[in-house]
């Protein structure tokens, strides 16, 4: 089994779980978000049918904002109610990441919706804030993985 098989099957989740992680707050959901990214080393995104981010425009941020969530399940639950045609759900693994999209979307002045559930609110954050975020909780899962 490869890796991407064995992170696929790991981050494979029950209808039942999903409806209940989708009622949680957005703290919740956060958490849970920078778990399942740090666990299955990777998150799901939303492309567009030109392999760019997609999202939405935030005109009270002035921004564009592109959603990330723990898992494909959450994502194309999302694609299903929101998404324009030709949009699709990818993951990305986490070293890209931090290496080249965070980056990459922090000077395109982006923000990042994480783990967004319709009718909820959800935290928007800089890349360089996600960044940190998760290197500060890849340190203490690692840790956890040790003891």
């Amino acid at each position: 089994m490869t890796d991407t098989e064995r992170r696929k099957q790991r981050g494979k989740i029950s209808q039942t779980e999903v409806v209940s992680l989708e009622d949680k707050s957005s703290d919740d959901r956060f958490v849970y978000l920078l778990d399942e990214f740090c666990g299955q080393e990777e998150a799901w995104t939303l492309l567009a049918p030109d392999n760019q981010p997609a999202g939405w425009y935030d005109g009270a941020q002035c921004c564009d904002i592109i959603p990330i969530w723990p898992n494909e399940e959450f994502s194309k639950n999302f694609l299903d109610h929101k998404a324009k045609k030709g949009w699709r759900c990818v993951p990305i693994p986490l070293d890209d990441w931090l290496d080249d999209v965070l980056p990459a979307l922090q000077q395109a002045k982006y923000r990042i919706s994480t783990f967004p559930v319709l009718g909820q609110s959800s935290f928007t954050m800089l890349p360089s804030e996600l960044a940190d975020e998760l290197e500060n909780h890849w340190k203490l899962f690692a840790k956890s993985l040790i003891t």
